[in-house]
C-alpha cells in the first residue's frame, strides 16, 4: 500500500467485498458527508433516494 503507518488508513484504502456484486471501498459504499450537507441541499447520490422518503413528521 505505500503507507508509512496504519494511522494513514483511509476509507479509499479499504474495501468491502459482499457476497454477491464488485468490491468497493467503503468510500463509495459511504460517500463523504460534510456537516450541513442534508440541511442545504448538497445530498451524495447515494443517499439521495432515502433523503427524498423521509420526513420529520413520521418515522
Amino acid at each position: 500500500m505505500g503507507l508509512g503507518s496504519p494511522d494513514e488508513l483511509t476509507f479509499e484504502h479499504i474495501y468491502h467485498r459482499p457476497e454477491f456484486g464488485p468490491a468497493c471501498t467503503y468510500r463509495e459504499f459511504h460517500p463523504l458527508v460534510e456537516p450541513g450537507d442534508f440541511l442545504s441541499g448538497t445530498v451524495p447520490s447515494a443517499y439521495s433516494a432515502d433523503w427524498e422518503k423521509a420526513h420529520a413528521e413520521r418515522f
